[in-house]
């Protein structure tokens, strides 16, 4: 029995070390007690499911399978109890995203070290070591600082507070991916100013009322209903809106402009960055990350105190025109211009039934 035990235990190990990586990479999460669900699933498998599934298969043309059946749906029933116990012991562990680099890597580290018999599989460990290294600062890539889902409807600010959305409830399913590839920082929702900006509502003059709010609060989105929301993170200035007649507007006064509904406008003639939902449905969801980022002790004051101090050069009053020098922005959107089985329908042409691939 304890022969059979540590088999259990070895080969569940392995397999989670072989599936976990890249599960890891995927989900943003490890499983801390993987190892003990295993050992408690695998012999209700091995003994009850999988021999009442053979003797259900073998004897299904003589209409006898029903009671085999029952005995396999029992054994199913048991692992997911298991596996709800396990669960509720806690222990899992979000480790955020991690970089390609540092999956190939460490996946590479682990073929060797399991394949490998000479000394040579040492080198395995060296480069599961290298692995961890690259999902580490400073040679991982930065985290994003703005996140935009891919019909434009919901952006949220990725600061050392939380993360910031435009929406007091936003879509679960979208947020918590974004939660746990940010290391599941909690929510902000938005602060409301409906009242204040009811008498400007979807006029030009809400946006500045919403910046002034944004100036002494920044990092955090201030809205005048769900569909016209600004922003200052990092000293840049984001304005999100789901109505045309505010585009202009919003142009004109922020750095980078999310409209949640399919217009044709492709840029703002004042050189902010425009995103729309039509942009979106081809490239998907999106991320921003500001390069040259302020120090942190400059990034959490308000703009108004950052204009006296840096002479104005990197902030506007608001509802002034923009200032010369634009902030670096980094898009990555989620397809990345790679065509996929799931994600070719984004490149579809309705009006000349065709597909309009990138390259």
């Amino acid at each position: 029995m304890a022969k059979l035990m540590l088999g259990l235990a070895i080969t569940s190990l392995v397999a989670g070390l072989a599936t976990g990586l890249f599960s890891a990479h995927h989900f943003h999460r490890v499983a801390g007690h993987g190892l003990l669900a295993n050992l408690l699933a695998m012999p209700l498998v091995t003994l009850v499911v999988m021999p009442a599934g053979l003797a259900a298969m073998l004897l299904m043309p003589l209409g006898l399978d029903a009671v085999p059946l029952q005995v396999m749906g029992q054994g199913l029933e048991a692992v997911i109890a298991v596996a709800h116990h396990v669960d509720g012991l806690g222990g899992n562990l979000s480790v955020g995203q991690i970089p390609l680099a540092a999956t190939a890597t460490a996946g590479a580290g682990l073929v060797v070290l399991v394949y490998l018999r000479s000394w040579l599989r040492l080198t395995g460990a060296v480069l599961i070591g290298l692995g961890a290294a690259f999902a580490l600062p400073p040679l991982a890539s930065p985290m994003p600082d703005v996140l935009i889902s891919e019909d434009g409807k919901l952006v949220a600010l990725a600061g050392s507070d939380g993360l910031a959305s435009n929406a007091a409830r936003p879509s679960a399913f979208v947020f918590r991916q974004w939660q746990a590839a940010l290391r599941a920082p909690p929510h902000r929702p938005p602060v409301s100013h409906a009242q204040a900006a009811a008498a400007n509502a979807g006029q030009p003059e809400s946006l500045d009322l919403l910046l002034r709010a944004a100036a002494e609060a920044p990092s955090r989105f201030h809205c005048a209903g769900r569909g016209i929301c600004a922003a200052i993170h990092h000293r840049v200035r984001v304005i999100a809106v789901d109505k045309a007649p505010l585009i202009g507007a919003a142009c004109d006064r922020a750095d980078l402009v999310v409209v949640a509904i399919p217009v044709y406008m492709q840029s703002c003639w004042s050189g902010a960055t425009l995103v729309t939902a039509r942009s979106l449905r081809r490239s998907g969801a999106m991320t921003v990350t500001l390069a040259n980022k302020p120090a942190a002790a400059l990034a959490d004051q308000p703009v108004e105190k950052l204009a006296d101090q840096s002479g104005g050069s990197h902030v506007r009053q608001a509802g002034g025109a923009p200032g010369s020098q634009r902030p670096d922005l980094r898009i990555r959107s989620a397809p990345e211009g790679v065509v996929r089985p799931w994600t070719v329908q984004r490149y579809y042409d309705w009006r000349s039934r065709s597909y309009d691939l990138p390259g």
